[in-house]
């Protein structure tokens, strides 16, 4: 075409000629110089400008428009063309692009092409692996090393093409799956996993017909074996130590969710962009296969040994800060596949990296080791890991403990509260191998968690440490208050699931004791820290009562301790063995006591408040008030013959840690095979001998007890006698098994350590002899209260104390039995008042039933101001000591009460006054207390306590008076003879003390006497006894007063209860007084002389009394045992029962008196009586009294025969 020609050579000559113009303006300018400065200073910034320009800024627009028609004419290529050079040029094109997009931030392009030619190189597919396919597959790999830093979120599908390329050459080499062994039958523990993966073949035996994925994976393996080397493969891990911190970041991350989709079995998600778990629905791995999907993998952990390789690569290259971001995710990961169905690899993962990471020490500054192993507790605490796992997670502590323990130093805490956690654990075997490594750890690397070279620094230079010491010695004491609590977590205090064996905690109650040892012996010194008390878990936890700030440092040590020791005494769980009871609250007092016996003496007076207002006090309390066992209720039926005698007594004091019997025991137990090879500490050994003096049924004394460890082992029979011999009727009440050992432990620290501390116990003993609000007092405590109480006597100077306690349970009797007769009297409906009765129209057995009380009579009174208040003086009621007997007076005519007219110095009146608030006192004129005004502030609070704690055990429930004070009286009674019976041989007492304490027994020897031949009160006995068979008041009235004296029955009467009051009194005070006339007291000038008249009419008149009783009541005696003989609806022999023991302690008395023939002559008449009694105690000491004491008199000589 003519024309088609002309057009093209003018647009020829059109282009020609415009090249030209531009190249001759481009000349032009080039050739144009600036004229002035300012045009060469523009032509200066506009060159820097152009340089600071990144080439990436530049590249950046134009890759931008290109990259995406790119893409897609490469993956044509790539898809379609078998040309090699093709090929090869296309992914050429594809590495380009990808560091072209990555160097230039272009997140959605380098994603682009990397995932396309991931699903290029056809892993994850049940494609046929082609030559350009492992061509692809070698790009990708040379990208991941040289360009990986610049990766970021593409490492996903990098990896996962990675983790393909193991499937396939594990495929190819003829070796077993992961998922085979992953999935294999019963993989629910260790040893099933082991014993499965034991009894297979290495390699996978041949199969006659295998499935076309099968095929194709194994020929795809083979190619890849051929094709790539395995060392291209590692180089991408190694080289991650080139990478920058967020590069490494960026890998793991991606590397970890890779790890994860491997053990879901979905390891190819993001290569095909096919979830392998919807490929279930499909109906056959063949019609998969024909379109060339993806195929289902199976768990495998090629990735997690990888993702360890490069934790183990980075370890020691990398910086703190960079790996602890590092491992946050790699922990994380850990942690959740610890508790999936295929955790052992994972654990074993942990454990690999672990012993890595400890082979080198911790710096001070940082907690790395503590972050590091942190994944072993999660899977710890996690609810649904398995049991397998757990134990293998102990396994793994317990050789990491045993290999590096010279290293750990942030990482014990991980340890022992792992250590805490198997305690609480379902699985026993689980719990006994948490304390097993706990002993171990105790045994051989103590010396490693408590450093013997901090033991330079003391506690009074805590100024001049630096931050870099305090910082270790705070993280000592941290690591040491966890220790602790690991292992009180194995003492059983709380209710759960699954009891704790009884041994644990009693092992675990000895390692405290270790504990105790080691602060004593300052190997664990205190924080350095401000110290505080709302949070048991931080630092510095102590007591909020201590001001001083050094004293609170200390005591934060000792806090875990006592508040572990006090838990563990106050428990409410049942831990019983062979028939014996709350063995783990008795272990838990013991350990207090060794404690406290072994190391008191390093603790300040202040340090004590604390351990006993906030640790003993309290925990005791709370174990009384928390004990409603029957036990309570128990009420014994004389004073005389406990009903609570199964009870066990307070323990012994024990001998010095030093004592041969207790390094005997030591040696025994040190020649056991698990024995610990280090020394036991002064506590620890107490403990440790406590406790096998409990198990072998020992009598408490620890010098006998390296004789029963050493019969052990000698017969099997001995621990069945022992169980057996053991068995306690109610081994589950705290009352009855560890009551007497806790408050005993308590005295024999006012005992050994300081009697200073009394004042801060006083309120313990009171709350167990008179109760407290949140526990009512019951015979079992006061028995066990008073006891107590007359041994802290013996070793402390506390009688002013003791006589306010015996004075409170007077007034208390009183309080008691006043109400006792006023409700009896209003249920039989008499009015208080005499005038308003008619005695003339009552029937006679009515008027029996009235005594001389308040409820018919008024006397003439004199109102008197005591020091417990105001009261009327009843001048009926002076009661006048006589040298033959106790008579009442009725001295109408003298309305002072004076007994001035009696004329003898030595005769003793005794006032009676009641109370205006309900009490009666009565007192003497040899005590003339009444009236001193000095001690009014005291007698008035001890007015107001009485008065308080009568009102507090009393009810306004008038119909069940009987069941209110009955009870009662019966253990104020109980109380009142406890105390006398106990009170010790006192020496080089105060005058004042002397005088209160004969004042206060001579009150009780009157009221009990009154009591005891008070009828009204012995009638209410007997109807509390036959109201229990349904009968009202009045029909028991009726009976009593229809029945004669000969045939009631005093058996259970109020007589059983004041008579033996009465005599332990007696007892009490001839005793008291015996010790004055003996003793050459230097606080008291003239004391003998003081003693000696009343002691003497005190005895004989006992004498006489008893003597009487006996020739009318001796028929009654049981000759064997001084009782009743027990012949039904009979009279028991109360007197001669009751004060056979105080007649023997008289005689006794009177064989020590030498020269004293005037004592003797009066006494040699009732001593011929007392032969003819039919006691043979009685006449033995009657007898050697004859014949050592007369006969010298006499002149005679005594033989051996005659006496």
């Amino acid at each position: 075409d003519p024309f088609s020609s002309n057009t093209e050579d003018r647009k020829r000559d059109l282009f020609k000629k415009e090249k030209e113009e531009m190249m001759a303006a481009s000349e032009k300018l080039f050739r144009k110089k600036p004229r002035n400065s300012s045009q060469r200073n523009t032509v200066k910034e506009t060159t820097q400008k152009m340089e600071s320009i990144q080439p990436s800024e530049i590249i950046k627009p134009m890759f931008d428009v290109t990259w995406a028609p790119l893409i897609a004419i490469l993956s044509q290529v790539l898809e379609l063309t078998s040309n090699e050079t093709s090929i090869s040029l296309s992914l050429q094109g594809f590495m380009y692009a990808i560091r072209l997009a990555s160097h230039s931030h272009m997140s959605l392009a380098r994603d682009t092409f990397v995932c396309s030619l991931a699903k290029f190189t056809t892993l994850g597919s049940l494609k046929e692996m082609k030559q350009k396919h492992i061509q692809a597959i070698r790009i990708l790999l040379t990208i991941s090393i040289l360009d990986g830093d610049s990766l970021a979120d593409s490492w996903g599908p990098v990896l996962q093409c990675i983790s393909q390329l193991g499937r396939l050459q594990q495929a190819g080499s003829g070796l077993r799956r992961d998922d085979e062994f992953l999935n294999a039958k019963d993989n629910d523990s260790v040893s099933t996993v082991s014993t499965t993966m034991s009894n297979m073949t290495f390699f996978r035996p041949p199969v006659e017909k295998q499935d076309i994925a099968q095929v194709r994976d194994e020929n795809n393996g083979r190619a890849i074996l051929a094709a790539i080397n395995d060392t291209l493969i590692d180089k991408v891990f190694s080289s991650t130590v080139k990478l920058s911190a967020n590069g490494i970041i960026n890998f793991v991350q991606q590397l970890v969710m890779v790890s994860a989709g491997e053990i879901a079995g979905d390891s190819s998600t993001r290569i095909t962009g096919i979830s392998s778990r919807s490929m279930e629905t499909q109906k056959s791995d063949a019609s998969l296969s024909t379109h060339g999907t993806s195929i289902r993998d199976g768990p495998r952990i090629f990735s997690l040994q990888k993702l360890v390789e490069v934790a183990d690569y980075n370890m020691d290259v990398r910086p703190r800060l960079t790996w602890t971001k590092m491992w946050e995710m790699m922990a994380s990961h850990l942690s959740s596949i610890g508790c999936h169905k295929n955790a052992l690899f994972a654990i074993d993962a942990l454990r690999q990296l672990s012993f890595k990471f400890l082979e080198k020490s911790e710096l001070s500054d940082f907690n790395f080791q503590r972050l590091f192993l942190r994944p072993f507790l999660e899977i710890m605490e996690n609810p649904n890991s398995r049991e397998d796992i757990r134990e293998l997670i102990l396994r793994c502590v317990d050789n990491m403990i045993r290999l590096t323990s010279h290293n750990l130093r942030s990482g014990w805490k991980i340890f022992l509260e792992i250590l805490g956690l198997t305690a609480a654990d379902p699985c026993e075997k689980i719990c006994t191998l948490g304390l097993g490594i706990l002993q171990r750890l105790l045994d051989e690397h103590l010396h490693e968690l408590c450093r013997p070279d901090e033991e330079s620094i003391s506690v009074h230079e805590e100024e001049e440490l630096n931050m870099t010491e305090k910082r270790l010695r705070n993280a000592k004491a941290e690591d040491f208050a966890s220790l602790c609590r690991a292992s009180l977590a194995f003492v059983h205090m709380y209710p759960t699931k699954r009891a704790l064996p009884i041994g644990l905690s009693m092992r675990a109650l000895c390692h405290i004791a270790c504990f105790s040892d080691l602060i004593a012996e300052g190997r664990v010194l205190p924080p350095v820290c401000k110290t505080q008390s709302e949070n048991p878990g931080a630092m510095g936890y102590t007591y909020e009562s201590l001001t001083d700030q050094t004293e609170r440092e200390e005591m934060s040590l000792w806090r875990p301790i006592f508040d572990g020791l006090a838990s563990g005494l106050s428990s409410g769980v049942k831990s019983n063995s062979g028939g014996v009871g709350c063995l783990v609250q008795r272990g838990s007092i013991m350990a207090i006591r060794a404690i406290l016996l072994r190391h008191g003496h390093i603790f300040s007076s202040t340090q004590w408040k604390c351990i006993l207002s906030d640790v003993l006090g309290p925990s005791i309390e709370k174990a009384l008030a928390e004990d409603q066992s029957p036990i309570v209720q128990i009420v014994s039926e004389s004073p005389t013959v406990s009903a609570l005698s199964f009870m066990p007594s307070a323990l012994p004091l024990p001998p010095p840690h030093d004592d041969d019997d207790l390094r005997k025991f030591a040696k025994l137990a040190h020649s056991e095979e698990s024995a610990p090879v280090r020394p036991f500490g002064p506590a620890e050994l107490l403990v440790e001998a406590s406790f096998a003096d409990l198990r072998y049924g020992g009598d408490g004394d620890l010098k006998k007890v390296h004789v029963l460890d050493a019969k052990k082992s000698n017969s099997t029979q001995i621990s069945q006698i022992n169980e057996k011999s053991q068995e306690q009727p109610f081994p589950d009440s705290w009352i009855a098994t560890a009551g007497p050992i806790a408050l005993g432990t308590l005295t024999d620290i006012l005992c050994e350590i300081s009697g200073d501390l009394w004042p801060l116990a006083r309120d313990i003993y009171y709350n167990w002899i008179f109760g407290s609000p949140s526990k009512k007092t019951c015979e079992a405590l006061v028995r066990i209260g008073c006891k107590e109480l007359c041994r802290v006597l013996t070793k402390t100077p506390i009688v002013q104390d003791f006589s306010e306690v015996m004075l409170k349970n007077i007034l208390l009797i009183d309080c008691v039995h006043e109400d006792l007769i006023t409700n009896k009297f209003q249920a039989l409906g008499y009015q208080k008042k005499a005038e308003n009765v008619n005695e003339t129209e009552k029937t006679p057995t009515e008027l029996s039933m009235i005594t001389e009380t308040s409820f018919v009579k008024e006397e003439n009174t004199v109102t008197v101001d005591t020091p417990f208040g105001t009261g009327k003086l009843e001048s009926s009621s002076i009661v006048t000591f006589s040298e033959n007997c106790m008579d009442e007076s009725n001295n109408n005519d003298d309305d002072n009460g004076s007994s001035e007219d009696v004329g003898d110095a030595d005769i003793v009146t005794i006032y009676k006054i009641p109370l205006e608030w309900g009490a009666t006192l009565y007192t003497c004129s040899d005590f003339p207390s009444i009236k001193q005004e000095n001690n009014g502030n005291v007698s008035s609070s001890l007015q107001s306590s009485v008065r308080d704690l009568y009102s507090d055990s009393s009810s306004d429930n008038k119909e069940n008076y009987l069941e209110r004070c009955i009870p009662a009286l019966k253990i104020r009674s109980v109380a009142a003879y406890e105390l006398q019976n106990g009170i010790p041989l006192l020496q080089n007492l105060n005058q004042s003390d002397y005088s209160a304490l004969l004042e206060t027994l001579e009150k009780s020897r009157v009221l009990s006497h009154q009591l005891y031949v008070n009828q009204d009160l012995a009638h209410a006995f007997q109807e509390a006894r036959r109201s229990e068979w349904g009968d009202c008041v009045l029909e028991v009235e009726k009976a009593l007063a229809a029945m004669s004296d000969d045939k009631r029955n005093n058996r259970g009467g109020s007589e059983l209860f004041f008579l033996a009051q009465e005599a332990s009194a007696n007892k009490a005070i001839i005793k008291i007084l015996s010790s004055l006339l003996f003793s050459s007291d230097e606080n008291w000038d003239g004391a003998a002389d003081y003693a000696e008249p009343i002691l003497t009419k005190l005895m004989l008149n006992v004498l006489e009394k008893f003597l009487e009783s006996e020739k009318r009541e001796g028929h009654l005696v049981d000759p064997s045992v001084w009782r009743s003989s027990g012949v039904k609806n009979e009279k028991i022999a109360l007197y001669c029962s009751s004060f056979a023991g105080v007649v023997v302690t008289i005689l006794q008395i009177v064989n020590k008196i030498d020269g004293n023939e005037r004592i003797l002559k009066e006494i040699f008449p009732y001593l011929c009586e007392l032969v003819r009694v039919r006691s043979d105690e009685i006449r033995d000491v009657v007898a050697d009294i004859l014949s050592h004491q007369v006969s010298s008199l006499l002149g005679l000589e005594c033989t051996n025969e005659a006496s």
